[in-house]
């Protein structure tokens, strides 16, 4: 039995199916919670589907309170939104690297896509970066830190500040983005169904950032700027694999330092 779960609330226009759909085999089990409004798009490969109404962190704090026991027979649990494209061979690497590296809380690097911080695009050329924050997103945890930082699911609706509060139970080797894999965020950034919802319920998701983060002690602004910015300095694990010719490099380089310039 794989030790492996992703466990992700979809709608109609998810593209959970670019995670099963190969070429490899998948080392992992999906959990599905459907709340859109057609027929169920249940998947063959999904072991567990759930159809219910809600916001992604009560779906998910559902899962853990009503399926605990299940939830024991997996040791990682990645939990990425539904426009969140990668292939099976990504989503596999993933959990493999952290394993590899023991980690407790981390992400895939952003390779395409919107992105609210640049300091989790993807750097080629890096297995990994130890960072001080994970995204909302699509965080992936050791089933321990998942349960650890269980009681913040419900913090608020929109899940805002969330990912703030999370690092402070981790050390920083514990955290890491896997620059080796790089997901397609496919959604638009802040106007998808999740913010049409929120809206129709008039929830500001600033203010819930905002309460939720002096709930728990606030956060270092500065450190916010830094992954904004992208200019926070991390200790990286090179790939001794990668097989970029010196120019590519170059232009990576390049590119990533334009990038930086036009953040600042």
């Amino acid at each position: 039995m794989t030790c492996n779960l992703v466990i992700s609330p979809i709608g109609d226009h998810s593209v959970h199916r670019t995670w099963i759909e190969g070429p490899d085999t998948p080392n992992f089990d999906l959990f599905l919670l459907y709340y859109g409004n057609g027929s169920d798009p249940v998947q063959p490969g999904a072991k567990f589907y759930v159809r219910r109404k809600g916001f992604k962190w009560e779906h998910v704090h559902y899962v853990a309170e009503e399926h605990f026991a299940s939830l024991q027979h997996y040791d990682r649990i990645w939990c990425p939104d539904d426009d969140i494209a990668c292939d099976t061979a990504g989503v596999n690497l993933l959990f493999e690297l952290f394993e590899h590296y023991q980690l407790k809380l981390a992400q895939p690097a952003i390779a395409k896509g919107d992105f609210s911080f640049r300091g989790l695009t993807q750097r080629r050329g890096n297995i990994l970066r130890y960072t001080p924050y994970v995204e909302v997103m699509c965080p992936i945890f050791t089933r321990e830190a998942f349960f650890q930082v269980k009681p913040t699911f419900l913090e608020n609706r929109s899940g805002w500040g969330l990912d703030w509060i999370w690092p402070k139970h981790f050390a920083k080797h514990e955290m890491a983005i896997i620059d080796k894999v790089g997901i397609h965020h496919t959604g638009p950034l802040g106007k998808g169904e999740h913010y049409q919802h929120l809206a129709a319920l008039g929830i500001d998701p600033y203010r819930d950032f905002d309460e939720t983060v002096a709930r728990h002690g606030g956060i270092d602004w500065s450190l916010h700027r830094a992954m904004l910015r992208g200019n926070l300095r991390m200790k990286r694990v090179k790939d001794p694999t990668d097989g970029r010719s010196w120019l590519e490099r170059l232009r990576d380089h390049i590119q990533w330092m334009q990038q930086k310039r036009s953040a600042a």
